[in-house]
């Protein structure tokens, strides 16, 4: 090791990291007879110890057995992963086949592995052809520079190069079921993330690979490559994913939990919600806004939020801001872009923005439900903000117009049809 070293100008040896290193196989040995024959050309081993009992055996068969396909989303030059289980009581397998598309100006063409910057497409199916397909964003080469701190060991020393990859998956729902959402370390850990992205990187964990710490210090590592993985996204993925399904497409994708402050998660949306300041995506008329520069009315409105954005003047700005085109003003998309930057009005600042940039060419009455009556939208949307806020909202509301309960919660603006 030391005249590696010396070959290498690394200068003295301090110390070096466990390491495995390939030894000739001097007996035959059968499994690797088998496996041999089967076409392998490596293999590790790990046998159990003996105080491993049965049903820690067992235990690990079933999680094996119960992967989420997206485990080996990250690595990096397989193209088939057979998991295959034998017990005293069950014996099973699955099968895994990988495809890997380099996206390029040009088209979208196979390659061999995620071996340069870039973006990719991943094809990723099993052996009955049930599968996904990933766009995978991947920067492999991170400079570390100062932001070392959390590296720690012979292993990082001499290391100035890192690596991070950002993925989402190709559908018309790209929404990824939480249990699979997941920080990668080439393998998933046990580190959550609250919206539908993939990470991965070479990232420093606990001894079982299961947690990425962070701390929001400009010099520590993991935290570092958490936002160049937001920048990743923003930079690359972004506007393929637009091009590909809208802005509509990316706000699900980023739809979270925020239940995530203090993690890894928590501090990857933030950094996606620095990285996208000025990113301007949002059509409003003939101009786009970014989402800090997007206003929306009150989530409570919930589909009815594009309601109500149509019957605002064309040049509506309330502080500031403007409003998105109305199809993006729904309550489920107003509160993703509010939890990136933008912002959402209490139901008491939507009534105020409705009263005073309400288009009048657009309040004529309306038929309702029943052909016998015509509705009124403004007051329609009014009875509805009600109806749908807490109760704080509602006094607010009521002192605010001058309303009571039972005008409101009726619902019935209306005038006679034929009227």
């Amino acid at each position: 090791m030391s005249l590696l070293w010396k070959e290498s100008d690394r200068g003295k040896v301090r110390g070096v990291p466990a390491m495995r290193f390939p030894w000739a196989i001097a007996e035959v040995h059968k499994t690797w007879d088998e496996l041999r024959a089967a076409g392998y050309h490596s293999a590790f081993r790990f046998p159990f110890h003996e105080r491993v009992s049965s049903e820690q055996k067992a235990a690990l068969a079933q999680q094996l057995l119960n992967f989420p396909m997206t485990s080996v989303l990250f690595l990096k030059h397989l193209e088939e992963v057979v998991i295959d289980v034998a017990t005293s009581s069950e014996k099973s397998d699955r099968q895994w086949l990988l495809e890997r598309h380099r996206v390029t100006s040009a088209g979208v063409e196979r390659c061999v592995g995620l071996t340069e910057s870039g973006l990719f497409r991943v094809d990723l199916f099993n052996r009955e052809g049930a599968g996904d397909r990933y766009w995978v964003a991947h920067d492999g080469n991170v400079r570390i520079g100062d932001h070392r701190d959390g590296l720690t060991g012979p292993a990082w020393d001499g290391v100035d190069v890192t690596e991070v990859s950002v993925a989402v998956r190709d559908a018309e729902d790209p929404q990824i079921k939480t249990d699979d959402r997941r920080f990668h370390v080439f393998l998933p850990t046990q580190e959550p993330l609250s919206c539908s992205l993939l990470v991965n990187g070479a990232f420093t964990t606990d001894l079982s690979r299961q947690h990425v710490k962070v701390t929001h210090t400009a010099s520590n590592y993991n935290g570092y490559l958490v936002r160049r993985a937001a920048e990743t996204f923003v930079q690359t993925l972004m506007p393929h994913l637009l091009a590909e399904g809208g802005p509509r497409y990316v706000l699900r994708v980023l739809d979270r939990d925020e239940s995530d402050a203090g993690s890894a998660g928590g501090l990857l949306a933030e950094a996606i919600a620095s990285a996208m300041t000025g990113a301007r995506f949002l059509p409003s008329g003939p101009n786009e806004l970014a989402l800090n520069e997007a206003v929306f009315p009150s989530p409570a409105l919930d589909a009815e939020g594009s309601d109500f954005t149509d019957l605002l003047k064309a040049d509506c700005v309330v502080n500031g801001r403007q409003f998105p085109d109305p199809e993006l003003c729904e309550g489920s998309l107003a509160r993703v872009c509010a939890a990136y930057g933008s912002v959402a009005l209490s139901p008491i600042d939507s009534l105020r923005a409705l009263a005073q940039n309400l288009d009048t060419g657009k309040t004529a009455l309306r038929p309702g439900p029943d052909s016998r009556y015509r509705v009124d939208p403004v007051l329609d949307l009014c009875a509805l903000l009600w109806e749908r806020s807490g109760a704080a909202d509602r006094q607010a509301l009521e002192k605010s117009a001058g309303w009571n309960r039972s005008s409101l919660s009726a619902r019935t603006t209306m005038a006679p049809s034929g009227g």
